[in-house]
């Protein structure tokens, strides 16, 4: 695709969802996770280990899991059921959890259910005045050519099992609010929701699942800002180094007032090799974009993100999705999302296709039910421009 059609096109889509994103925060009048930040919890920091939030939670997202997050019956002060595994009291320096997923995928079209465990992961980090230690241990079954859990595994069993770890990390506090970590870890990148897996987290690479790389990172959050970036050496549990990434990537993000925060993306990693696309030469990829949380109302939570793409050998592309959810009652949330993704026409193609040089779109209906401490149900209906519907659900346990 010439570089000024791809720019039309992307002046084109801008012109709609700017607008959009105007009268989503201009049109109501705002009142008090993403979606956590309508709690008065804007930064991840305060519920979870890592600074940009995810995975392993502190004795606060504990109580909080119990207090905001999970179905009310009736109880107005933490009880046993915040503490790990519902009875234990951890030592000050020390936090444990774990996180465990059962997914059912049924096919309309096809009329074909298939079900698996999607996570099995143990977390834990220790900290001794400055310093700290953490990280994460799971199983996975992993078929051949599989686009997820590979890039974490560790070593596989002849029986097809894998044991995987997402991350791991040595830190250290360096000042007020500022935190350095050298290991395994999430790329700072966009707004970590918990759709699985959206197009902003696909395209970009910089999914939770298992697209963790080593390197370098410092964070920031104190007052109203908060941050991270990354300075990425490669993903050392993936072999030949030619396929390995390296360069830079990181957000910041400003909370404008009690119900609004905006951010920025920026990636940039360059490669001897592509696995994407097969290529021998030095590859480069770029991603830049913008993110937006608004509160419109105490029950309703607003979220959207939109990325440039650029990676070489293919022309510009731009994925974005834009997200509501709805708290009917506590713990229990409607939501829905819409997304688009344009990789880019690949250099080569001399026509686009779905999802490279002409759009794809995919539409998620949602439902999550916190129906215990720790414990909550999701059923998601997806639908993708070109393909049939499906129908997802899973239950998490975590602690």
């Amino acid at each position: 695709m010439p570089l000024a059609s791809g720019c039309r096109m992307m002046v084109s889509w801008l012109q709609f969802v700017v607008p959009l994103l105007v009268v989503m925060v201009w049109t109501s009048d705002a009142s008090a996770y993403a979606w956590m930040m309508k709690h008065g919890y804007a930064k991840c920091s305060t519920c979870h280990a890592d600074p940009s939030g995810g995975e392993l939670l502190n004795h606060m997202g504990r109580v909080e899991s119990e207090q905001l997050l999970s179905m009310d019956w009736d109880t107005p002060t933490p009880t046993s059921t915040s503490k790990l595994l519902y009875a234990l009291d951890e030592p000050d320096s020390l936090l444990l959890g774990g996180s465990a997923r059962y997914m059912g995928i049924y096919d309309l079209d096809d009329s074909e259910l298939t079900h698996f465990p999607m996570q099995i992961d143990a977390y834990g980090m220790f900290e001794a005045s400055s310093f700290k230690a953490g990280g994460s241990i799971g199983y996975a079954s992993v078929k051949p050519n599989a686009a997820h859990s590979r890039g974490a595994q560790i070593f596989k069993t002849e029986e097809g099992g894998t044991l995987i770890s997402r991350s791991h990390w040595l830190g250290v506090d360096i000042g007020d609010n500022w935190l350095m970590r050298l290991g395994r870890l999430n790329l700072p990148f966009g707004i970590r929701t918990s759709e699985h897996v959206l197009a902003v987290r696909d395209a970009t690479k910089t999914d939770r699942e298992s697209d963790q790389q080593h390197g370098l990172a410092f964070a920031y959050s104190g007052g109203q800002w908060r941050g991270e970036g990354m300075f990425v050496a490669g993903n050392f549990q993936m072999r030949p180094d030619d396929f390995r990434e390296r360069g830079f990537v990181g957000f910041l993000e400003r909370q404008l007032s009690r119900d609004l925060a905006v951010g920025l993306n920026a990636l940039a990693l360059t490669s001897s090799k592509s696995q994407l696309a097969a290529r021998d030469s030095r590859t480069i990829r770029h991603a830049y974009g913008a993110t937006l949380r608004y509160v419109a109302m105490s029950e309703l939570m607003l979220m959207g993100e939109f990325d440039v793409l650029k990676m070489t050998g293919s022309g510009m592309g731009y994925t974005g999705m834009l997200n509501a959810d709805y708290e009917l009652m506590r713990g229990l949330h409607l939501s829905v999302t819409g997304e688009v993704l344009d990789k880019g026409k690949p250099d080569a193609s001399e026509d686009g296709f779905q999802g490279a040089g002409e759009m794809s779109w995919t539409a998620w209906g949602s439902v999550q039910w916190f129906f215990a401490t720790h414990w909550d149900l999701r059923t998601d209906v997806t639908k993708t421009k070109g393909a049939g519907a499906k129908i997802q659900s899973q239950i998490h346990f975590y602690f």
